[in-house]
This record gives C-alpha cells, sequence and structure tokens, in this order.
C-alpha cells in the first residue's frame, strides 16, 4: 500500500506523492550545497531554500508517523482514519507556502496561547478549519522556536544514521518540551534545532535543563537583508513589519551564512548516543554506519556509558558489537587496539552527572532502594572530571570521612589484607535492605557524612557513603564485615556482588 495515494482525489490519485517528490528534489540539493560547504565550513542559503530544509525536515519526520499508521492495519470497511487525517495534513503542508503557515500558527497562538484545545473546541470554525489551525501551530512552533545549526562530526569520527527516524529528541527543559531536535544527514553532517530559550544562559542549569548536547555550540547565521533599508523599517513595529515582509518574494532572497560547528570526539558520540538510544525505542529500530571501526567504537562507549546505565539499554546492539569485534581481530590493527582504550574522562560525563542529578531531585527516575541510586551517583561521579561541582562536593565528604577512619581505627591484623574480596559491591537492594544497610553504616561516619532530612545533600552524602563503603571493602574488610554481621555470626545484609 503506498501511503502517499489519495484515493479520494479522483483527478490526480499522484498528487501528494509529486508534491512531496518535488520537495524531495529541492531539499537534495540543499543538502548537496551543505555537504560541499563543510569544506570551507560554511554554507549561504537564500530565505527560500532554508524554508524548503524547514520544511523538509519536519515532513520527513512526519513521514514516519504514516508508516507507523500503516502497519497499526485497516479500518472497518478499509479505511484508516489515522492515515487519511495524515493526509490531509501532509497536502496542507506541501500546498501551503512556508511563512504563510508560520503566520497562521502565530495568529492561533496569539489568540489561544499553547491551550490548542480551546480552538478546537471553538465551533465558530469549520471542521476543516480547527485542522488546519492545528497543523499550522504545530510546524510553527519548531519553525519560530527553535533555533537551527549545522554540526560537523569529529575527523576521526562519524555520526550514525537511525534506520527507521530521521528525527530524534534529547534533552528536556523544566521536564517538558524538548531540549533538541536532531537530524542527521550524512555520516558527517547533523542539523541540530535548539530550542530559543536556551539561547538565554539561565536555562542552562541542572536544575531547569537536562541535556547532554546544551554545551555545544551552535553559531548564528549572518543574516544579509535584499532590501537595504529593511532594518529602517523594522524600527517602527518590528514583528508586525518582520512578519509582512517575510512572505513577499523580495524576501526569498535574503542570505543567511551558517557557519559550521566542528565537534570534538567526544560532543560526535553524545550525538551517536542519542540516535543509538532512539533506535533502541523504536519498533524494530535500526542503525546505519560506514566504518566498522568507528561504529566499534561507539558501541564500546554506548555500553560503558552512566547514561545508557540508567535507561536500562546497556545490552542492546551487543551482538553487533561482538560481530564488529570479531571482524577487527581478524585484521589485529594497531588501530583497533588504540581504539579499545577507554574514552578519557571529559565535559560529556560532567553533563551526564548534572543530567542524572537534576533528573533525581526533580523526581523524573525512580530507583528500587536509595542504596541503588546512591550507587549509579557514585559511579556517575567517579566518571565525571573533578572540576565537576557535585563531583567535587561528594570527593571532600567521601575523603574527609576516609580520613577520620583512618585515625579512629585500629591498626588490621596482618591477615586482613589479603582477605579484600574481588568482586565489587552488589548493584541493587530491597528499600527494606538498603534502609537496614544505612543504619549499619552511619554510626562508623561524622554526622557530616550521614543522611540528611535535605534531599539535595542526602543524595550527595549517599554517594560518598557508598564511596566509603568501597574504601572499607578494599581496604578494611574487617571493619566492614564486623559491621554487617550480627551476633550469631549471621549476615544483617549481603552487599558483596
Amino acid at each position: 500500500m503506498n501511503v502517499f495515494k489519495d484515493i479520494k482525489n479522483s483527478t490526480d490519485i499522484e498528487y501528494v506523492q509529486s508534491k512531496f517528490k518535488d520537495l524531495e528534489d529541492e531539499a537534495a540539493s540543499i543538502v548537496r550545497a551543505i555537504h560541499y560547504g563543510s569544506q570551507s565550513g560554511n554554507v549561504k542559503l537564500s530565505r527560500g531554500r532554508l524554508s524548503t530544509l524547514r520544511k523538509f525536515i519536519f515532513l520527513t519526520n512526519l513521514r514516519w508517523l504514516a508508516v507507523n499508521f500503516q502497519e497499526a492495519g485497516v479500518e472497518t470497511k478499509g479505511k484508516n482514519p489515522l492515515l487519511d487525517a495524515w493526509l490531509e495534513g501532509l497536502k496542507y503542508y506541501l500546498d501551503t507556502p512556508h511563512y504563510d503557515i508560520i503566520a497562521t500558527g502565530e495568529r492561533i497562538r496569539e489568540r489561544y496561547g499553547n491551550s490548542l484545545s480551546d480552538m478546537l473546541r471553538d465551533r465558530s470554525y469549520l471542521d476543516s478549519e480547527r485542522l488546519a489551525f492545528e497543523y499550522a501551530a504545530e510546524y510553527e512552533e519548531i519553525a519560530s522556536y527553535y533555533a537551527l545549526g549545522i554540526w560537523v562530526a569529529a575527523e576521526e569520527s562519524e555520526f550514525v544514521l537511525g534506520g527507521r527516524a530521521f528525527t530524534h529528541y534529547e534533552g528536556r527543559i523544566d521536564g517538558s518540551c524538548p531540549a533538541h531536535r536532531l537530524y542527521v544527514l550524512t555520516p558527517r553532517i547533523a542539523i541540530i534545532l535548539r530550542r530559543t530559550c536556551l539561547l538565554n544562559p539561565i536555562f542552562n542549569n541542572p536544575f531547569l535543563l537536562n541535556s547532554t548536547l546544551a554545551d555545544v555550540q551552535i553559531t548564528p547565521p549572518i543574516t544579509r537583508y535584499a532590501r537595504e533599508d529593511l532594518i529602517d523599517i523594522l524600527e517602527a513595529d518590528r514583528d508586525q513589519a518582520l512578519l509582512l515582509y517575510r512572505a513577499t518574494p523580495e524576501a526569498e532572497q535574503d542570505s543567511f551564512t551558517y557557519v559550521f560547528t566542528q565537534l570534538s570526539p567526544e560532543e560526535t558520540y553524545a550525538v551517536n548516543e542519542v540516535t543509538l538510544m532512539s533506535a533502541v525505542l523504536q519498533c524494530r529500530g535500526s542503525v546505519i554506519f560506514r566504518q566498522p571501526s568507528v561504529m566499534r567504537e561507539t558501541l564500546d562507549r554506548y555500553h560503558a556509558s552512566p547514561h545508557v546505565s540508567l535507561s536500562g539499554k546497556q545490552k542492546s546492539f551487543r551482538p553487533l558489537l561482538e560481530q564488529l569485534r570479531d571482524l577487527e581481530s581478524q585484521g589485529d590493527s594497531q588501530r583497533s587496539r588504540v581504539r579499545s582504550s577507554p574514552p578519557p574522562k571529559s565535559e560529556n560525563e560532567s553533563c551526564q552527572l548534572n543530567l542524572l542529578f537534576g533528573s533525581i531531585i526533580k523526581n523524573h527516575i525512580t530507583f528500587p532502594s536509595s542504596y541503588t541510586r546512591a550507587l549509579l551517583m557514585f559511579h556517575m561521579i567517579t566518571l565525571a572530571p573533578p572540576s565537576n561541582p557535585i563531583s567535587q562536593k561528594m570527593c571532600k565528604i567521601q575523603n574527609t570521612a576516609i580520613d577520620k577512619l583512618r585515625c579512629l581505627l585500629d591498626p588490621p591484623l596482618p591477615d586482613v589484607l589479603q582477605d579484600s574480596p574481588d568482586s565489587g559491591l552488589v548493584q541493587s537492594l530491597t528499600n527494606e535492605e538498603s534502609e537496614l544497610f544505612f543504619s549499619l553504616i552511619s554510626p562508623l561516619l561524622d554526622v557530616s557524612v550521614r543522611r540528611s532530612n535535605d534531599f539535595c545533600a542526602s543524595v550527595i552524602n549517599e554517594a560518598a557513603i557508598i564511596g566509603v563503603t568501597y574504601w572499607l571493602a578494599e581496604e578494611r574488610p574487617d571493619v566492614l564485615r564486623g559491621v554487617l554481621t550480627k551476633d550469631d555470626l549471621t549476615t544483617w545484609v549481603h552487599i558483596w556482588a
């Protein structure tokens, strides 16, 4: 079944498909210009071509909805209402110029704000008008409230492409709207749409923003207006004058020069992590890559990422990773051995720690117990650079507690140093076991290290307690076993992995 066929259009059943093909052809020439521009580090696009690019990436993502609707099955009497509504929306977008859609969306938003449900209940409009208004409002939000940037992958790396999805959403602002919309065009080029409010530094903090890409630069375009006296005209009523001007044929010749942002290897991986996690969430998701060695390195980092561990998706792509490792082992190249080394600590780990801490504080994620949460926080902190404020605070608390224990504890017996277990701590405890664990360990520690009524402080203190527990397990297992053992020599709570 061809989702683009409009069986209701008896005169031209292929009308939508033909219009979409024209849009694809125009977009292809723009993508080629962007690709060639990566050699010089910038690309110049007219307003008309920029509008085409924005419409194309919006509709390409919309196309996957039709695939999902089609796979959901045909409704009664051979009709699929979801697919029919999608087709009507697609026709509206293809037939209506970019800035006409935006103008309609701005009028609707000005009248109803963000409460589009009020507009849909307004019976003064025909059903067809309400649907058009809904389409326009959705399009205008992305076109007006997301700034466009172009990223280039690190020289020694490349972007991974999603097999079934063109758009990937990344990050959350105050737990609601996506911070970024990511469009990987080629293994070298990606287009990023960043929520415009993030251009204000006040939003770039872990309590309002959860994002691993927020620190990656997006350079605003250099704008040149075709009409030289436009700036003087805009001084009177800028918003209204600009709205009217953008809809004129003359405005189509305005130019926007985008300077590409060259990503570091860590930033390139952060983009790829979003693509990989999106593929895991899709039904029958897949990925496309060009160089097996680069993909193998990306998957190595993916499976070691605390951010991925947080999502519970760390086992994804293991069969592919094993195949890639086997492929590289056959070559036995020095390059493979170099790529097998663990990635260096970077600001990416710092962003991930901030993301986790912010999500915990705002209750966006839950854990089986405080122990499980503290263990993940501790491991994230050990990966983050020392300059991270959360890492600094936890390490200071942990090191102070260890120094005091060294002074207070009697020297160990000679055979105790040989008694340290090789395994680490268990990854999770039940809530009851967790509370028992903290109640047993806390008497060993200074009061400043214990759990607090302040939730933020308690999260950091609990992570510090995990750090002290690791130290006890390695340096003084006799003390740790004594704390966890009952009078009848049975164990209160098992924490060894």
